[in-house]
This record gives structure tokens, C-alpha cells and sequence, in this order.
């Protein structure tokens, strides 16, 4: 095929909520959540979805069907031209010195600008098309060498406005953006359709090299699990098995890609984050598939409702967010530091379907594992803490009332049986049960899927965003970000290096139960010298009890702070 043969367009993504502010929002996650940035900091943003057309996807299949190794990497046009656009030199000569050195490990480094990119004369001041065109029609001309790679750079007129406001602040402050994005729409499932297992088996190695040094991560999600669900589907001339199989390939190789991002997250304390340690944080774009996976309609009006109801969960409503932040972290940071003192932790349900026993404190160890504050550690969305099991230390059963979403599948009432802090057996009532008893227990005729270690807990974390649960008026949603801030969740997988954690796993999904009034959930602890237990939560409300552990912390003057 011939690049440029085709002039097919783009279904417009990321158009911007019109009352969401953006800019706000942008400040609160570069200032507060990975605590500013500082002049030659490698800052990544990572988006989940940039569309491209179909003419950039079947050259991105061509390559692989050549038998290339591809890493394909979106640009969106705006981004770049905050980037070339910007007086200074530095950043500029940077930004390329970047490029090329994450390249450096390919064969090939080839840029392309999408069908739906207008040629004008600006782009072709910063990038050679024309050359590059040469170059990628030779390598579709051919097939592949042995071991030969590319790094495919496709610019797109698509973009995503809160990523916009994240680079600008990343240049203002003389940060180095690097923008990741990817393309939920056709990537994942042309990859996993038309690539052999060493193509898929294939560590991304510009990935590794970034969460090896990068400093400030930002991560962008603005697709939903109906938009992965869409594209999960094993096309006629691959049976399902097979199209898991893959799948199970490609997982693997993208956790060793990405495995340095859960080793190298920073523990902190209440205070000044220290320069040149690695931080994250998460958050949510507005976006029409965000918009009707919460239940608003899938139109502009839509998109709007869920701009305003993310700018409520998130307070960005507030008349100065980044002072109400500040002083919500030291609210949190207190809850953290309670929890902290307990090395045993149980959490139960009235009717028995939930009774399940932890502990965060390793044998011989004077002090539990650190508890994370969400908001502390890079969470856009406020009000959690979470810590890591110690692994062989979980009794008991769990019952997780809410759905969940694995493989792009979604599991309903789901039990899970512990012993020893591995899972021995469960139960479903509704879903794929042979899907998740071969992820999980490696039995039964999927038992090729087993995933090393999926079998453990990776996170024990309390949600207490009430207002989300409040503002969705009974709707349940499946979006982890927002799902796991109202509730009690667990993780199976991959634990928190930051907490202590040590459970080495290629997943990481989280589970949420219903925790709040009417939930009959509690959850209690035990703490040194004492045989009785402590009620730390209950009905959805932290006791005071647990509050007062620490009566030097006035926690009740943050009252004008409320999760309701």
C-alpha cells in the first residue's frame, strides 16, 4: 500500500465539555499532584485514546503482517505545535535529543502525518513528511529482517484538551512533555489480530526507557470499559482461545515495559515533595464515552453533565481548588496515618457473605506497611487510601457486590476464598466463570490463561468519595477511577512496591464492594497490646473512635470538608 492513497477522516473524540475547567484542573494535577515541575524534568503524559484513521491502522497492520516489531505511538498536531511554537531553544532542541534517544534501540524511526492532518506549512518546518513517506513505503515494500523494528510516529488533527493544558504547564515551567498516546479504538486489536507471538512478545523498549528515568507521569483516561468491549471480540478466522492466548502475550510484554512504574513510585510524607524523585498522577478527560458510560446521554449536552459532575467529585467547583486540596491532604494524610497503627485488619458484612481478615505488618516488623493518601500520592481524584497485604497473611472470603471489568469482560458477584493469602477457590453469578477461574486459579479448560500471581491481593484501599455515589443516584459504573473512590476495594495482582508490597504480578484490577449506608460492611482493626478491636469504619463513616487515635490532630475543624 502507498501512504497518503487513502484521504479517509477521523470521528471526532476529545471535543472539549464547555463549563469544565480545564485549566484548573491542568494546575491542580502539575502544582499539587506531582508537586510542581522543575526545569529538565522528563514529564510523559500518557492518553488512552487518540483517534487515528483507518488508513494510519492498516499501515500499522501492513508492518506487523511484514513481520516488523511496532511500536505505534500518536501525536496529537495541537500538542506539537505547543511544543515547536515555544521561543525556547532548549526545549526544542531537547524535545528532539528525547525523541532520538527513546528511538535509539529501533531500526527504524519513521514520523507520519495522518490523513486527517492538514499539510501545512508549519508541520513541514518541524518534520520531514516527504522523506519520511520515502522511508515507510520501502518498508512496506518489503518484509521484515530478523529482529527489525519500528517506532511509527502518526501526527493526528484529533487531541485531547486537557492533555493541551497539561504540556502547556509542562513548557511554561521548562519541563520536557513527552506525549504517549495510543489508540483504544484499532491499536490494541490489530495487534492482537494480525501479529505473531514474537510481535507480541515484544518489550517496547522507548517505554521502558521512560519509566526508567522519567520524573512527573501524567496519565490520561479518556475511554471507557464499552469502548475496550467493542474491539474484544476474536475476529472469524481466530477462535476465542486463540485470540486469549494472545492476549496473554501481549499483557505480558506490556507489564515488562511498564514494570518500573509501580517500583519507582515515591513514598512521601505530609510536606514538600523532594525534586528529582519519580511521581504520578491519574485522571479522567471529559469525552463522549466517558459521558454515556456514566449514564449521561451521548451528545454534547451529555458530555457537559459529565464535565460538571467530574468537576464536582473532583472539587474543582471550589473557589480556589488548589488551597482546598492542600488542605483536604492533611485530612487524608491523618486517615493514612490512623490506619497505619493497626497491624491486623478485618472487614465483615452483617450477612456473613464478606469476612475476611489482613494484616499491613510483616512478621518481626515494628511498623505496618505505609499507607498511601490518594491525594498525596498523585490522585487527581480525591478520597482513598490504599496499602499493600501482606501477601501470605489473607483469611477468609470476600464478596464484591459490584461489577467489575477484566479482559474487557465484566464479572458480577463475585466470592473470592482465601487461605494463606492465596485464592483457593470462587464463585460467580454472572460472567465468564472459566475466563476468570483460568486468569486467576490457572484451572479448567482456561487454564492457559493463568497469570502468575493474579491469584494474591495487590491493594487493600477504603474509598470514601460519597458524593459520587450521591451525584450517580443509585447508577453503577465500571470506570475504575470513580468506582474505586466510593467503596472499599481490593486489587488481585500486582502490589505496591510504595507500600511495602511484594507481589509480583503481570495485572493489577481492581474490585470494589458496596461499603456505604445500608452496606452492613465494617471494618475494624487490631493494634499492639490490645486483644479487642478498634471500629475504624462503619456504614460508610469513619468512626471517632479510629479519629482520635492521634488526639493531637483537630480533625474535626476540617468539617467545611465533606465527602457528602
Amino acid at each position: 500500500m502507498k501512504i497518503g492513497s487513502t484521504t479517509n477522516s477521523i470521528i471526532a473524540w476529545n471535543q472539549a465539555a464547555k463549563t469544565f475547567p480545564y485549566e484548573s484542573c491542568a494546575e491542580l494535577m502539575t502544582r499539587v499532584s506531582v508537586g510542581g515541575i522543575n526545569p529538565g524534568e522528563l514529564c510523559p503524559v500518557r492518553v488512552s485514546n487518540l483517534n487515528v484513521s483507518q488508513n494510519a491502522l492498516d499501515v500499522f497492520d501492513t508492518l506487523l503482517k511484514r513481520g516488523y516489531k511496532v511500536n505505534l505511538v500518536v501525536r496529537p498536531e495541537e500538542v506539537e505545535k505547543i511544543i515547536q511554537t515555544n521561543k525556547t531553544r532548549k526545549l526544542k532542541r531537547d524535545y528532539k535529543a528525547l525523541n532520538g534517544w527513546l528511538g535509539k534501540e529501533y531500526k527504524h524511526i519513521v514520523w507520519m502525518r495522518d490523513s486527517s492532518v492538514s499539510k501545512s506549512a508549519s508541520l513541514n518546518k518541524w518534520f520531514d513528511f516527504a522523506e519520511d513517506d520515502k522511508k515507510l513505503n520501502s518498508l512496506l515494500g518489503r518484509n521484515a529482517k530478523a529482529n527489525e523494528s519500528v517506532q511509527l510516529y502518526v501526527v493526528t488533527s484529533d487531541s485531547d484538551r486537557l492533555v493541551e493544558e497539561i504540556v502547556k504547564r509542562i513548557v511554561e515551567n521548562q519541563g520536557i512533555p513527552y506525549v504517549m498516546g495510543s489508540n483504544a479504538q484499532g491499536k490494541h486489536h490489530t495487534c492482537v489480530n494480525a501479529a505473531s507471538d514474537e510481535q507480541l512478545s515484544f518489550v517496547k523498549p522507548d517505554t521502558l526507557m521512560l519509566f526508567q528515568t522519567m520524573q512527573k507521569f501524567f496519565d490520561i483516561y479518556n475511554t471507557s470499559k464499552d469502548t475496550y468491549a467493542r474491539i474484544e471480540i476474536s475476529p472469524s478466522n481466530i477462535s476465542d482461545a486463540e485470540y486469549e492466548r494472545r492476549k496473554t502475550l501481549f499483557i505480558k510484554a506490556a507489564s515488562k515495559s511498564s514494570s518500573p512504574y509501580m517500583e519507582r513510585m515515591s513514598r512521601v510524607e505530609w510536606g514538600a515533595l523532594p525534586p528529582g524523585k519519580f511521581f504520578r498522577t491519574l485522571g479522567l478527560s471529559p469525552s463522549f464515552d466517558l459521558a454515556s458510560e456514566m449514564g449521561f446521554t451521548s451528545d454534547e449536552k451529555g458530555l457537559d453533565d459529565f464535565g460538571e459532575f467530574y468537576k464536582k467529585i473532583t472539587h474543582l467547583d471550589e473557589t480556589d481548588p488548589i488551597n482546598f486540596y492542600r488542605e483536604m491532604m492533611l485530612l487524608v494524610d491523618h486517615y493514612a496515618k490512623q490506619l497505619r497503627k493497626f497491624h491486623t485488619i478485618k472487614v465483615e458484612r452483617e450477612d456473613g457473605k464478606t469476612n475476611v481478615t489482613l494484616s499491613i505488618r510483616e512478621p518481626g516488623a515494628k511498623e505496618s506497611r505505609y499507607v498511601c493518601p490518594s491525594t498525596i500520592t498523585g490522585n487527581a481524584l480525591p478520597a482513598e487510601i490504599f496499602t499493600s497485604p501482606v501477601e501470605d497473611s489473607v483469611e477468609g472470603k470476600i464478596y464484591f457486590d459490584l461489577p467489575f471489568v477484566l479482559d474487557n469482560k465484566e464479572f458480577n458477584g463475585l466470592t473470592l476464598v482465601f487461605k494463606g493469602g492465596q485464592i483457593i477457590d470462587l464463585d460467580l453469578e454472572s460472567g465468564d466463570k472459566e475466563h476468570l477461574e483460568g486468569r486467576i486459579l490457572g484451572r479448567g479448560p482456561k487454564s492457559g490463561l493463568k497469570i502468575e500471581n493474579f491469584d494474591r491481593l495487590g491493594e487493600f484501599a477504603i474509598g470514601f468519595n460519597r458524593m459520587i455515589t450521591e451525584l450517580l443516584n443509585g447508577r453503577i459504573v465500571h470506570n475504575t477511577l470513580i468506582a474505586e473512590k466510593q467503596d472499599v476495594h481490593f486489587a488481585c495482582g500486582d502490589g505496591y512496591t510504595v507500600t511495602g508490597g511484594k507481589n509480583k504480578c503481570d495485572l493489577h484490577v481492581d474490585m470494589s464492594l458496596k461499603s456505604g449506608p445500608g452496606a452492613g460492611v465494617t471494618i475494624s482493626g487490631l493494634q499492639d497490646n490490645s486483644k479487642e478491636p478498634v471500629i475504624i469504619r462503619r456504614e460508610g463513616e469513619f468512626t471517632e473512635d479510629f479519629l482520635n487515635l492521634d488526639s493531637t490532630f483537630n480533625w474535626k475543624k476540617y468539617g467545611d470538608i465533606k465527602w457528602e
